[in-house]
């Protein structure tokens, strides 16, 4: 039986760094080099991303606790590196530290596409999920995405999969029901298809592109997009109370109503059943309660299958005592 040995943990971000010239190189290349052609962009982009935005909160990653793990040779030639690259950025450490793992001069790239834009600034915008628009924007913005910001989104040739699986996402479909119409898809065309790697394939792109990557470069996206409308003056299209498009396809949401319902600990596909009869979009939590004990006796009616009708009474109606709308 072999003996047993320590093993060393470290941070994925030490382990990085201590390739410091290889790090510092592609650094070095991020700063002019077409994001299609960088090497090792999945190893180091992530690393690269936390120090740049380091860089830019402190003016050096010396002053950061990282630095007392490497050598000063390493840190010095990062550092050296990094005030190449923050020399021609804008961007500020605010807006960068609120998308960790989104590299800065991506967004100072994207914020210049938006710049040298001509056409119509409201056409940059994602478009609501149920408008006849929301699919085309959603190909538009990941190809602008991968141009600008990093190549998030590939194969190019996937994107309108990629596109469809955020808006039926968003639209409350069911993980079921989006395999299920990935099947007639394939009937329809004559397609083979393995049903267990069809049905595999569908959860994994529901689980990389809907609720990882698609929320973490697009919120990065708007974020840059509302920077833009700033300098121009357009706060009308700058909706403060709108729900921002992260949380939307990280939950699979597109309304207010629904994000109330699932944070009151009702199922999303349970969520989805009763905002189809609420039939609003700006229902708090509160407001949420208020509707369910206002028509609870009326329920039978309404074709709620027994099993959610089950899981919204125990999650949102009162226990104990008569049933009263909550005022706070």
């Amino acid at each position: 039986m072999p003996g047993r040995a320590r093993y060393p943990i470290k941070r994925e971000s030490d382990v990085v760094i201590e390739r410091g010239d290889a790090l510092a190189s592609y650094l070095d290349r991020r700063a002019d080099s077409d994001l299609a052609n960088l090497e090792d962009a999945e190893r180091f982009e992530q690393v690269g991303a936390y120090l740049l935005s380091t860089f830019l909160r402190l003016g050096s990653i010396a002053q950061a606790s990282l630095a007392k793990r490497h050598t000063a040779a390493i840190i010095a030639r990062l550092d050296e590196s990094l005030a190449a690259i923050a020399a021609k950025i804008e961007i500020g450490p605010d807006l960068a530290a609120r998308h960790p793992g989104v590299s800065a001069l991506g967004l100072q790239h994207l914020l210049e596409a938006f710049r040298r834009y001509d056409g119509d600034v409201e056409n940059l915008l994602p478009a609501a999920v149920d408008s006849q628009d929301s699919y085309d924007r959603f190909v538009t913005i990941m190809k602008r995405i991968n141009q600008h910001l990093f190549p998030a989104f590939l194969p190019d040739g996937l994107i309108p999969l990629h596109a469809l699986i955020l808006v039926q996402w968003l639209k409350g479909y069911s993980l079921a029901s989006m395999i299920r119409r990935n099947i007639d898809y394939h009937r329809s065309r004559s397609k083979k298809y393995n049903l267990p790697v069809l049905i595999r394939q569908t959860m994994e792109l529901v689980e990389q592109i809907a609720r990882f990557r698609a929320p973490k470069y697009f919120s990065a996206y708007v974020d840059v997009l509302h920077a833009r409308l700033h300098e121009i003056s357009r706060f009308d299209l700058i909706e403060v109370d709108e729900l921002d498009i992260g949380t939307q396809l990280e939950f699979g949401v597109s309304s207010r109503t629904l994000l109330s319902l699932m944070e009151l600990g009702v199922s999303r596909m349970s969520a989805v059943a009763l905002y189809e009869k609420i039939a609003r979009d700006d229902l708090s939590q509160q407001a949420c309660i208020a509707w369910v004990i206002e028509r609870d006796s009326q329920f039978e009616g309404m074709g709620i299958p027994a099993i959610i009708m089950r899981e919204i009474r125990a999650k949102l109606l009162p226990t104990g005592g008569p049933l009263q709308v909550p005022t706070s």
